[in-house]
């Protein structure tokens, strides 16, 4: 087997659609930024199907292996380092990278972050003594007795994972670090990351964060999923000339009304009965409705469900009342554009009336 110099690396798993989409957008993103140049592009993936139209290799993993991966306590993040770990030896540098990333410079800029003995990661965050307490009051005496750690270790977010293959032994570190304390530390979600904080300490390697290479959209993923795959369904060829430049043309952000039309909700907000999730549920979904020129049906649907989403996280009783039964009583009354309604109740009726 010929190794590459450089190689990234995407897990795809579970055959949910967005995922796969916002995958192939992100692979898609690398491949235009990279001006279709040489990239070694390798896709762990239990659906590889999805994936045989682009200049990727596709390694498939199947149900099974991927249950064997999450461990003793069937942990989902542990396939991450896993999975990096199945491929490491195949390239001399290699960068794991989360699916809900978009590339903004050439991956060659990224990969020049990466040397022997430096980790590179997506952000260095706080310490991790101002993690969730009871992380840190669940583990604290297990890390500072077995790892020697301190409470100046930083938390980091590990949606990109740069290494060296001489420097592959963290990534069993990691695994380890992952078994040790994922119950311990109450089934933290994101335990994959401090365990990535802790076995770069233990091996000694410097750790740096992306240079601004990526986007990493964690946040709003609905709207964002909803602009890639926009974009994609627009193009006749993913992998033309005419879609990469349409792609350079692209401002992957969530749409913004001008400031003028931001200041007249504002304003407009206080006509709203006194109840402020009430108004902010008007500011965003007057901001959804705007007439954005580039901003077509299946963005915008997101961003006003996204937009009542919200409300239902915050107050799920008030939701109840708008949604399910009066929206219109209550934000109608000359507040929200009567012909606002018709596209708000297809949201609801396609995504909350069953």
């Amino acid at each position: 087997m010929n190794r590459a110099n450089h190689q990234l690396a995407y897990l795809v798993y579970g055959n949910i659609a967005d995922i796969i989409d916002e995958a192939r957008f992100s692979i898609l993103s690398a491949l235009y930024k990279s001006n279709f140049s040489e990239l070694e592009i390798v896709v762990i993936t239990d659906t590889p199907e999805n994936f045989l139209d682009l200049p990727v290799n596709v390694e498939p993993v199947s149900t099974e292996k991927l249950r064997e991966w999450r461990g003793p306590d069937s942990y989902s993040h542990r396939c991450k380092p896993m999975a990096l770990r199945k491929v490491i030896d195949r390239a001399d540098k290699t960068i794991l990278i989360d699916t809900d990333t978009v590339f903004k410079k050439p991956p060659s800029e990224l990969f020049a972050q990466v040397e022997k003995g430096c980790l590179v990661v997506d952000e260095i965050d706080r310490e991790w003594s101002k993690t969730p307490e009871s992380f840190y009051n669940n583990c604290y005496e297990f890390l500072t007795l077995n790892y020697g750690i301190n409470d100046d270790l930083k938390h980091v977010n590990s949606g990109v994972i740069g290494i060296t293959r001489e420097d592959k032994g963290v990534v069993s570190d990691m695994v380890k670090v992952i078994d040790q304390i994922y119950t311990m530390s109450g089934r933290i979600f994101y335990t994959e990351q401090f365990a990535l904080s802790i076995a770069a300490e233990v091996k000694e390697l410097s750790v740096v964060s992306q240079n601004n290479a990526i986007h990493h959209y964690w946040s709003r993923k609905s709207i964002y999923r909803a602009i890639a795959k926009s974009f994609m369904n627009k193009q006749v060829d993913l992998l033309s000339e005419e879609a990469k430049k349409n792609f350079m043309e692209l401002d992957f952000s969530i749409p913004m009304p001008p400031r003028f039309y931001r200041l007249y909700l504002k304003l407009a907000s206080k006509r709203v009965e006194n109840e402020p999730q009430l108004r902010q549920l008007f500011v965003e979904l007057c901001r959804a409705l705007y007439p954005y020129p580039e901003v077509d049906a299946l963005v915008r649907n997101a961003m006003i469900k996204k937009s009542l989403d919200n409300l239902k996280e915050k107050n799920e009783e008030l939701f109840d009342k708008l949604v399910l039964n009066d929206m219109e009583t209550i934000l109608g009354h000359n507040v929200l554009k009567k012909s606002y309604f018709v596209q708000i109740n297809q949201v609801i009726d396609d995504s909350y009336r069953h």
